[in-house]
């Protein structure tokens, strides 16, 4: 097959006459018929083309091909060059791809910079493989063609699988120990856990990933591992690191034994860390219940107190010294109403001692005045202290500053107020702009969002859910931004590129919005609001579940206004036909529940959205 080829396209020969076809008539000079050298340039890139390596494919943008170079011919398979010309792109991938190569053409029609993509493509005989694409448009002799090259990656990409799979099995079998295992950085920062080390943990695979150590670990135990991860990281020597003391998601503590050692690269330079650990708590509980009381009362960073029922304090922890800088000594034996002050006591605190007294555990918040830290939010929890015959003797008071926490929270609430707002003028500015190139839809996205909310309320729908409907309405539509005006206005019938171009309006919407951190989905319902629950919708054929109610309700009050209002290719239709539509369709593309608060609204409530603009 392959000297075939070369024997039929080694020169100019057949497949230079492309070129003669293509710019116009040639004489035997060589020359065009005004007498220039048109024709030399295209028959050297012919000759060039047949003798690289990859293979080349010139296509018109209906995707015809119009030129191809042996390499090529003799990836697809086919004995001659001719058998490939006039063929369409889209016979040379398989099924699930061809959307991806009608997308890429339609970026080099727009102007883009081109496309670098992989296909899933097909041989003459039905062989399957994967071919890379880098395609562009080129402009030859006042002609636009779209030049692409390709190369059978088949072979990579079956390496790269190997290779996913090695590691696949690699991590199985970590997943399988029941020790922790872990990978960290040179920084310290957690590239690898297994099974065994978020049971450990208590934390999410995504949460512990990018953790340091000083993220579940004390000051103290975090700088000790600095110097232990310095010594290995020097010395390329394993190290065994006891009473390793980590902090649980939930605030637990875990004591640990940890072999860790070095990391290298493939050039055997240090890349990190690795180390197995074992949970020795339970050794270590006998022989720290001793310290216990110890601990609690003065290692605690909170302010701690012991009150006898006569509301005096019989125990204080070194945290409540340092915060009322008063010595031990002097607050112990006094009376509350002592140290606070009798209206603090009377109007504050008594009376949630009492409760605690009397068996219950009390928790509140609220502004004290230290004459050490000044004006802090505490929050203070009282504990019923038992004796051993079940009698509460005592009120355990643990008081936890939330100062900073409360002014975070505060700074928060403003921000997300402020970033609340900013989206929504974002949303109306997109939604602005598609309606200044299409003025024949202008309104469409504003009614759709009135339409659609009223659905959504009339379902019962959470407010939330409601809230993000009228967003995506508004933006719905933002993906044909990248559609030209002359397709959006085209008052005929448009061609199969054309609806295609259509189509992709909701990916393209969806790429436009997933970087935007919307408190609810928004980029995704754009990208399913043509779906339909049988499964015949765009672009993923979602069914029923698979698709969000926002978007189910979108897509009925997408259908209403379309059909209702004029199109650049019919005039308006009714809301009568606008919900004998979806009244058919009941069941089939549309969702029931949407459909019968859409007809409740028109037929029973006198609905109406002519009067939006």
């Amino acid at each position: 097959m392959t000297e075939e080829i070369r024997k039929k396209d080694g020169d100019p020969g057949k497949s230079a006459s492309f070129w003669r076809k293509w710019l116009g008539p040639f004489d035997e000079t060589g020359e065009g018929a005004n007498g220039d050298e048109r024709g030399s340039l295209p028959e050297t890139l012919a000759s060039l083309f047949q003798h690289v390596l990859d293979g080349v494919l010139v296509l018109d943008f209906k995707g015809k091909v119009l030129f191809c170079n042996g390499a090529a011919a003799r990836m697809f398979g086919f004995q001659t060059i001719e058998e490939c010309l006039g063929r369409n792109a889209l016979e040379f991938v398989t099924r699930e791809y061809r959307s991806r190569v009608i997308r890429d053409q339609a970026a080099v029609l727009l102007g883009k910079e081109g496309f670098l993509s992989q296909y899933r493509a097909v041989r003459a005989n039905g062989e399957e493989f994967w071919i890379e694409g880098l395609g562009s448009k080129v402009s030859l002799d006042g002609r636009e063609i779209n030049l692409v090259t390709i190369r059978d990656v088949s072979e990579r990409i079956q390496l790269e699988e190997k290779v996913r799979r090695s590691e696949e099995k690699h991590r199985s079998i970590l997943d399988a120990i029941e020790e922790a295992y872990f990978e960290v950085d040179l920084r310290g920062n957690i590239t690898y856990v297994n099974q065994a080390a978020l049971a450990m943990t208590g934390y999410e695979a995504e949460e512990l990933l990018g953790m340091n150590n000083r993220d579940y670990t004390a000051p103290e135990t975090a700088s000790r591992m600095f110097r232990i991860f310095r010594k290995i990281h020097d010395t390329g020597q394993t190290a065994e690191i006891t009473n390793y003391e980590i902090i649980r998601k939930d605030g637990s503590k875990r004591i640990l034994e940890v072999s860790a050692s070095l990391i290298r690269n493939d050039r055997g330079e240090p890349a990190g860390f690795r180390g197995v650990a074992r949970d020795v708590t339970a050794q270590n509980q006998e022989r720290e219940a001793w310290r216990q009381y110890e601990f609690i009362v003065n290692a605690v960073k909170d302010p701690m107190t012991l009150i006898n029922r006569d509301y005096v304090y019989e125990v204080i922890n070194d945290a409540y010294t340092r915060a009322y800088q008063m010595k031990r000594e002097d607050i112990l034996g006094r009376s509350v109403s002592e140290v606070w002050g009798e209206e603090s006591f009377t109007k504050v605190i008594r009376q949630r001692v009492d409760r605690c007294l009397e068996g219950h555990e009390v928790n509140y918040q609220a502004w004290f005045e230290f004459p050490a830290l000044g004006k802090r939010y505490f929050d203070v929890t009282y504990y019923p202290y038992r004796n051993r015959e079940g009698r509460v003797t005592h009120a355990v008071v643990v008081s936890h500053d939330m100062t900073e926490h409360r002014k975070a929270q505060e700074n928060l609430k403003k921000s997300l107020d402020d970033l609340a707002s900013t989206l929504e003028k974002t949303v109306d500015s997109l939604a602005s702009a598609l309606e200044v190139r299409d003025p024949y839809t202008a309104g469409h996205q504003r009614r759709v969002a009135f339409l659609a909310c009223a659905m959504a309320k009339e379902m019962g729908l959470e407010d939330d859910k409601v809230h993000a409907i009228r967003l995506a309405s508004l933006v719905h539509d933002v993906g044909k931004i990248n559609v030209p005006t002359e397709i959006l206005t085209k008052p005929g019938r448009l061609t199969e590129i054309e609806m295609n171009m259509i189509r992709l309006h909701s990916q393209v919407g969806h790429d436009i919005l997933k970087n935007v951190q919307f408190p609810w989905p928004i980029a995704r319902i754009v990208l399913e609001h043509h779906e339909r629950i049988d499964g015949s919708g765009y672009p993923g054929g979602l069914r029923s579940e698979e698709i969000l109610m926002e978007s189910r309700v979108i897509a009925v009050a997408d259908v209403v206004e379309a059909i209702s209002s004029h199109r650049p290719y019919r005039p308006a239709l009714g809301i009568d036909a606008a919900l004998g539509e979806i009244e058919k369709n009941r069941g089939i593309f549309y969702e029931p529940g949407v459909v019968d608060a859409c007809l409740r609204l028109f037929r029973e409530k006198g609905f109406s959205i002519e009067t939006v603009s």
